[in-house]
């Protein structure tokens, strides 16, 4: 059966939709920004002179989002390209080849090909320049989409004020946030006379083109060589029209026939299907795919095939993780955009929102075996990453190889040779944890340390192995230098010391007396990681607010314990240096007493100076590290977080249950 790996085009679809709701959401937040610039004063003293000068903004606020609106269209119009005429023709040449392999023939020539995936990359980019692109780059006022959004948000703002419904900010508010669940418009009204939104009708036309070229690059490859029997894909989710036949050899002809053979049995045809209708098999957003499949020649996978009443209702179930996973990014834009509004009513409400989203999807996918978490989904990634991503995808893609000839029977294995040596093994994997698995490629690292560290992970809360499970993906590296976690090239660079257990190898690696043997510091520059990683470029320490909770807490507490008092601060490092594992909280107390209490442990700068500028810019996600260590290595550091910083510490703890991050 020709099987070919090439689905770099459905990955690059998605990328497309991507970047038009990464573009609408920027547009937004844009608005905002020139709305909330130089407050809302005026809106309450002269509400008709605010509205003058937000609607005389518009021209500059016009020019900048061409600008950036013709950047993001230039990106897109190239991917497009890549993804339909690039991607298109490898599937055509592969499908060919394997056929062509199968039947023992000449492949056919591409020359055609090239010119349709041509045509049909012109026409998917002029189907979302007519009724998208050029909705936005318009000059003109009164047909540029974003430009009249934002009328209607200033006029509706006022409007609202003048009449004493609301106050100013609420005003701003409420109005933004109607119109971000609006979307900005597209062209496109459907026959219902709904006017979609510039994300959902750039990602559908890209989802639905790409998936039909990708079919006919295959089944136009099938018919050159006079083959019209196909296996088509099956899902453990799908919709009633394609339940019945996913699974099953079908053709493109207009009746269906019975095949002869035991195995494939009848041949349905997709046209008695909803083949081509929107909402029939291979229809808009439908995912099946079609392979070339020669009856006699090729054999059928040795897969289940979903019953067909139990696949629609997984397929309704799906959508229920489709729409909570969309609902999960909404309420992340919503979050960013209440923030740009300084609104901290919403801000809450949306940070609630979030957690309870994330809840909810996690029930779902517990209960339901079929279903799987997948993190990029939920995801929002800044358009160049999305473009970075997907050309890493492009490079780790494997070149897909030609499925073997079925023989008529299985010849017999010769038998083995004898072995005349022992053959050398390579080095065992732990187990499916990431982290385990690259500790375990370290130079000099001990099956002991390797059975400590493992133990540490099997003493943690589930939620807290999920993470180190999801997220100690990337590398591992020994350093000469400090520990730490380099998000450039998502790497964990450790000191040789950290994960040997050997007091006296720790020490003169480490040149430190304290040494300790808990592992701490792996789970350190892990903790700094997730903080990163899992929270889509704003860490989810920012996102709770633990460097200002820390602050606040310290400022009671230097307040009602004395620490002015030489001797109190003294009593005070004292308890800190009595306690195992104090370098933790000391790093944290030091950074958030802005270097008032130093017990010994934390940033210093080059001269050895306290670095506050190094805790102004980044005293959260130490918090988030350190606190993780603690709660990770059972650390006793841990009793004075929750002692000192009890408010703090019962934010991280809300992380960890999915308050604010993915698990």
């Amino acid at each position: 059966m020709a099987k070919v790996n090439d689905d770099q085009m459905l990955l690059g679809a998605s990328v497309v939709g991507d970047i038009y709701s990464n573009m609408a959401q920027e547009l937004f937040i844009r608005m905002i920004r020139r709305i909330k610039k130089r407050g809302v004063a005026d809106l309450k003293d002269n509400p008709y002179l605010w509205q003058l000068e937000k609607l005389n903004d518009m021209h500059m606020l016009n020019e900048e989002n061409i600008a950036y609106v013709a950047k993001q269209t230039g990106v897109a119009r190239k991917l497009i390209d890549e993804i339909i005429q690039n991607e298109g023709l490898k599937v055509y040449k592969n499908t060919a080849e394997q056929i062509a392999d199968d039947l023992n023939t000449t492949t056919p020539s591409y020359n055609s090909v090239q010119e349709t995936l041509a045509n049909y990359a012109q026409q998917t980019f002029l189907d979302i320049d007519n009724l998208v692109n050029q909705t936005l780059l318009t000059t003109n006022m009164g047909d540029n989409a974003t430009m009249r959004v934002y009328q209607k948000i200033i006029e509706q703002s006022v409007a609202e004020v003048t009449t004493g419904l609301k106050s100013p900010d609420k005003a701003v508010s409420d109005t933004v946030m109607k119109w971000i669940d609006k979307g900005i418009p597209s062209g496109f009204i459907d026959k219902g006379g709904h006017t979609w939104s510039i994300e959902r009708y750039a990602d559908t036309v890209m989802q639905s083109t790409t998936y039909r070229v990708y079919n006919e690059m295959r089944t136009s490859a099938a018919d050159k060589l006079g083959v019209d029997t196909f296996l088509m894909s099956s899902h453990a989710a799908s919709r009633p029209a394609c339940a019945p036949i996913q699974g099953h050899v079908v053709t493109k002809q207009v009746d269906g026939f019975n095949s002869h053979d035991k195995d494939v049995g009848y041949v349905a045809s997709i046209y008695d299907h909803g083949y081509g209708e929107p909402g029939g098999a291979f229809g808009i957003n439908c995912h099946h795919t079609l392979t070339p499949f020669i009856i006699g020649v090729n054999r059928l996978p040795d897969v289940n095939i979903p019953d067909p009443k139990q696949a629609i209702a997984n397929g309704k179930k799906q959508a229920s993780q489709r729409s909570f996973e969309r609902g999960i990014r909404d309420a992340k834009y919503k979050l960013e955009a209440a923030k740009q509004l300084g609104d901290d009513k919403l801000i809450q409400h949306y940070q609630s929102l979030l957690g309870k989203r994330r809840l909810g999807l996690r029930k779902l996918i517990d209960n339901n075996y079929f279903l799987h978490r997948d993190y990029s989904r939920e995801r929002i990634y800044k358009n160049q990453k999305l473009i970075d991503n997907y050309k890493m995808n492009l490079l780790r893609k494997p070149a897909p190889k030609p499925a073997p000839k079925p023989a008529p029977k299985p010849a017999p294995k010769p038998a083995p040779k004898p072995v005349s040596k022992p053959v050398s093994k390579p080095k065992p994997v732990v187990n499916d944890i990431p982290l385990m698995n690259k500790l375990n490629s370290l130079n000099g690292i001990s099956k002991d340390n390797l059975r400590d560290v493992q133990s540490i992970i099997d003493g943690t809360s589930d939620n807290v192995k999920k993470l180190i499970k999801q997220f100690s993906n990337g590398e591992i590296k020994e350093t000469t230098r400090t520990s730490h976690y380099n998000v450039a090239d998502n790497t964990l660079y450790l000191q040789r010391g950290v994960y040997i257990n050997d007091d006296s190898i720790r020490k003169s690696i480490l040149n430190s007396a304290i040494a300790e043997k808990d592992y701490g510091t792996i789970f350190h520059e892990l903790g700094h990681k997730i903080d990163f990683e899992a929270a889509d470029g704003v860490e989810l320490s920012m996102q709770a607010n633990l460097a200002s909770s820390a602050k606040r807490e310290y400022k009671k507490l230097a307040k009602s314990s004395g620490f002015d008092n030489f001797v109190n601060t003294i009593t005070f490092t004292q308890e800190i240096h009595n306690t195992e594992g104090w370098g933790s909280f000391s790093d944290v107390i030091l950074g958030s007493s802005s270097g008032e209490i130093n017990a010994g442990s934390g940033h210093y700068n080059k001269k050895g100076m306290i670095d506050k500028k190094y805790y102004s810019k980044r005293l959260g996600t130490e918090i988030f590290a350190n606190l993780f260590e603690a709660t990770v290595t059972k650390s006793e550091s841990r009793k004075l977080f929750e002692k000192y910083l009890p408010q703090t510490t019962a934010k991280f703890d809300k992380i960890l249950e999915g308050y604010y991050e993915q698990e």
